[in-house]
């Protein structure tokens, strides 16, 4: 899936997404490859795969890659 990171806590080391089929998803800091975690900012455009989380809150982007 494509989208663009809505919003991003670096201290708490998660953020989420917002897939351009408008559905908003989390991730965490380790589903970040490619890229220090540290330099993730709003706006950018960013590949990634969509599961679902473990604790059954919603989905939970894995594999998040910066285009």
């Amino acid at each position: 899936m494509q989208g663009t990171i809505k919003m991003v806590n670096h201290e708490k080391g998660w953020g989420f997404i917002r897939a351009d089929s408008g559905q908003e998803v989390f991730f965490h800091r380790s589903a970040v490859h490619g890229q220090a975690f540290e330099l993730v900012e709003r706006q950018q455009p960013v590949d990634f795969e969509i599961g679902q989380s473990k604790d059954g809150k919603g989905p939970r982007a894995s594999r998040v890659q910066f285009s």
